[in-house]
């Protein structure tokens, strides 16, 4: 039985405070939990993003096309937060004393605050009193959003969450929603929110760049413009990370990691609600599965399947001397690739029986998940040189896998740094800080907090400082 389901058996019970006074409901400003509304995005003033255009057909619906040509690291789009919330749960139970989440936790408790529903339609509400229907706000847009497919069970779960809601709203704010626009409500958020802070965390939905549309190898980057302790609303940015052409559409990727077709589009499938058919999961080369060419030098060619390699022994071929596959060696590469999942989690005996096979290749993503997992182990051991070594391997991994200014990239060379640093290796460290910034900022990211912090390490930290660990 889920939580909704033994929420809505429970019956409300009555205390001695009587119903709360809605009209002393605290106003909510830009950096004051527990959430914010955007009021600056109107019809009739801003339609369109700036650098592109919202377009719509009838294969993928609503989703963004470039205005213009871009090259790597350019700005693509920046958008605003129009809903966010903060998932501090601690703020909400210790210090909502008023309006509708004090009444959801007088009457149900503390389990609908856990969903965080509450607290948006909360958020909702504050600003549709400023900005009612008429005046023509952005946000009455939201229940026009696409929302993902939701099975009869998942509906009906979210029926009664707004049921829920709906009987705990304060009086004054009841001719606001209905409970069937709070459902819907919920559903849109649902379906188009992102994770924006980390911490305690905070979820958004963004009117312009929830429509882009996903692609498992996509044109742009993301990254969100906050520091820390920046005041709300967050802010999001596109950045090229390959050229893009006037009419193109604008893709991102809505999961990150070292992962096959088949993984990519289960992921996609549970957490989305959508089976990927992107170029990359169909018709070009899967190179996360990547086996040796026996016709090249070692480790130099790589037989990386097409997509999910459905169409038979046309899908299988060398990337770098172009030879098709015969069955037998198809049969070959699967037998290998069923076998690896079997190797134990041994560093070093582990590691030399992935190299020395004859049939896979280093940078084939069950590889790239061992050699991880070797890397952390030996992280927490505090074993630098076999961390470093680990790290080192998927590094090449990933600078044959993503572009060469994905910021993911950098991302390896940040962790080499500090794994280098804590070793007293200086001039490693600095190289390897050096060369993550160098990525970040060519792919239109280097003046992120984080890049900041990364071009201290690589140019203005004393080396003594590095030769001492510190």
């Amino acid at each position: 039985m889920s939580f909704v389901e033994e929420l809505m058996q429970q019956k409300p019970t009555k205390t001695n405070e009587g119903d709360i006074d809605q009209e002393s409901i605290p106003p909510f400003y830009p950096n004051v939990p527990p959430g914010w509304m955007s009021a600056v995005y109107h019809k009739s003033e801003k339609t369109q993003p700036v650098k592109c255009l919202i377009d719509k057909d009838d294969e993928v619906g609503l989703h963004l096309v470039a205005y213009d040509d871009f090259e790597p690291g350019d700005c693509v789009l920046e958008d605003t937060a129009l809903l966010q919330v903060s998932w501090d749960l601690d703020y909400y139970l210790h210090s909502s004393t008023h309006g509708l989440l004090a009444k959801m936790k007088q009457v149900y408790g503390t389990a609908p605050l856990d969903q965080g529903y509450a607290q948006v339609v909360s958020v909702f509400l504050q600003a549709a009193r400023r900005e009612p229907r008429e005046s023509k706000s952005l946000i009455w847009d939201m229940f026009n959003w696409e929302t993902s497919e939701q099975t009869p069970e998942d509906r009906k779960v979210t029926d009664q969450i707004a049921e829920a809601i709906y009987e705990c709203i304060p009086g004054s704010y009841q001719d606001i929603l209905s409970e069937e626009e709070i459902a819907k409500l919920i559903r849109a958020y649902d379906t188009n929110s992102v994770i924006c802070k980390v911490g305690k965390g905070h979820t958004a939905v963004f009117p312009f760049a929830r429509l882009a549309q996903h692609h498992c190898a996509p044109n742009c980057t993301f990254l969100f413009l906050d520091h820390p302790e920046d005041s709300w609303p967050s802010r999001i940015q596109f950045r090229a990370q390959k050229p893009i052409r006037k009419g193109d559409r604008i893709s991102i990727s809505y999961i990150s990691g070292y992962q096959c077709a088949t993984d990519r589009r289960a992921h996609l499938l549970t957490q989305y609600g959508f089976t990927c058919n992107c170029s990359a999961c169909t018709i070009e080369p899967d190179l996360t599965r990547a086996f040796k060419c026996w016709l090249c030098d070692k480790n130099v060619g790589t037989i990386s399947p097409n997509g999910l390699g459905l169409k038979g022994s046309e899908d299988w071929r060398c990337l770098q001397c172009g030879v098709m596959l015969e069955q037998e060696r198809i049969d070959d590469c699967l037998e290998a690739e069923k076998k690896l999942r079997t190797v134990k989690a041994d560093k070093w005996k582990g590691l030399a029986q992935l190299l020395g096979d004859e049939v896979m290749h280093y940078t084939h993503y069950l590889c790239f998940r061992k050699l991880d997992n070797w890397a952390h182990q030996a992280w927490k051991m505090k074993d630098g040189e076999t961390t470093a070594n680990m790290v080192e391997a998927l590094l090449k991994c990933a600078e044959r896998y993503f572009t060469k200014y994905d910021p993911a990239v950098a991302q390896f060379h940040e962790f080499l740094g500090q794994v280098r640093h804590g070793m007293g290796e200086a001039h490693t460290a600095k190289h390897h800080y050096e060369q993550a910034y160098l990525i970040r900022k060519r792919s239109g990211h280097g003046d992120t907090y984080w890049a900041k912090k990364t071009k201290y390490m690589a140019y203005d930290k004393p080396i003594a400082e590095f030769m001492d660990g510190k």
